[in-house]
C-alpha cells in the first residue's frame, strides 16, 4: 500500500470523527478521492452519514463577543445592523468556507492556536452562554485591496462584490440547538477549464485571488445582535503552497499590521531556504 493512500486514509478518519462537547471540524465541498481502502463515516442514529470531503489547507477560528449594545460596523440589506470581520487570504485558492456559531458556552474553551479577541476574554460563563446568543446571519465580501498595505484603506470603502450570503446552512454540527441556528457558506472558483475555448468563458469574478474578504454577520431577522460566538475560515489552496493561512481581525488596521509581518517572514523563511 502506498504511503500516500494510508496519509490520505488517516486523514480522512480523523475528520469524520465527531467532535464532542468541542468545536466540530469545517471540512470542504470537494469530494475526497477514492482511496480504494474501504473507509466509510461513521454512523449516527437519526443522523445522515457525512459525505467524505476534503479538508481545508488551512483553517483559523475566531472567538469574538458581542455586547448588548454595542454600536454596529454597518447595515446589511437597509435594515440590519452588521459587524464585521476582516479576512486577509495571501494566495489563490480554490474554495473559502466561512461558519459561525453563537452561542459558544456549550462548545467550551478557545484552543491554543485560535484567535480570540478581548471582548471575548473580558466576557463572563455566563455571557457566552444562553441566552446571550443571536441566530446569526453571514455574508462574505470581497475587498479592494490585494497587497497587504492596502488593507486599512479598502476597508474604509464599499465592498467590490458580494460572493455569497448564508442563514442556517451548516451542516457540521447536529446537536439539536445549533443546528438550526449556526450559518456556513462554501464559496468555490469555477471548473477548471479543460480548452482555450472554455477559458473564454469563466467568470473572473468568482475567482478567489489573493486578497481582503469581508465577513458581515448580524441575525437573521431585525433585532440586537449580542453574545458570543466562534467563526471559523478555512481555505483550500495548492499543496504545500507556503503561507497560505488566513489572517482574521476585526480591526482592519491592526489585520494590516499582521499581514505585513506574515508576509515578510515568509520571504524571509523562503530566501533562506534556497
Amino acid at each position: 500500500m502506498k504511503k500516500s493512500s494510508i496519509l490520505i486514509g488517516s486523514a480522512m478518519i480523523a475528520s469524520l470523527v465527531a467532535c464532542s462537547g468541542g468545536l466540530p471540524t469545517l471540512k470542504s465541498s470537494i469530494p475526497l478521492p477514492d482511496t480504494g481502502l474501504g473507509i466509510s463515516a461513521p454512523s449516527v442514529p437519526g443522523v445522515a452519514a457525512p459525505k467524505p470531503t476534503l479538508g481545508y489547507s488551512e483553517t483559523v477560528n475566531y472567538w469574538g463577543f458581542i455586547k448588548p449594545g454595542q454600536q454596529s460596523d454597518g447595515i446589511v440589506d437597509g435594515k440590519k445592523k452588521a459587524y464585521y470581520l476582516y479576512v486577509w487570504v495571501p494566495a489563490a485558492v480554490a474554495e473559502i468556507g466561512v461558519r459561525m456559531i453563537s452561542p459558544t458556552g456549550e462548545i467550551g474553551e478557545p484552543g491554543a492556536h485560535d484567535i480570540v479577541s478581548d471582548s471575548f476574554k473580558a466576557a463572563t460563563p455566563e455571557e457566552k452562554n444562553m441566552p446571550n446568543w443571536f441566530d446569526t446571519w453571514i455574508r462574505v465580501e470581497r475587498m479592494a485591496a490585494i497587497m497587504p498595505d492596502q488593507i486599512d484603506a479598502a476597508s474604509k470603502k464599499p465592498a467590490v462584490q458580494k460572493l455569497k450570503d448564508d442563514d442556517d446552512g451548516d451542516d457540521t454540527y447536529h446537536e439539536e440547538r445549533h443546528a438550526k441556528y449556526n450559518s456556513l457558506t462554501r464559496i468555490t472558483i469555477p471548473s477548471i477549464p479543460k480548452s482555450l475555448d472554455e477559458l473564454k468563458n469563466i467568470d473572473t469574478k468568482k475567482l478567489l485571488v489573493r486578497g481582503l474578504y469581508r465577513i458581515a454577520f448580524t441575525t437573521y431577522k431585525p433585532g440586537e445582535v449580542k453574545g458570543s460566538f466562534v467563526a471559523t475560515v478555512g481555505v483550500l489552496g495548492v499543496p504545500g503552497t507556503p503561507g497560505l493561512s488566513p489572517i482574521v481581525h476585526s480591526n482592519p488596521e491592526e489585520l494590516q499590521k499582521q499581514a505585513i509581518a506574515a508576509e515578510e517572514a515568509l520571504k524571509k523563511a523562503l530566501s533562506g531556504s534556497k
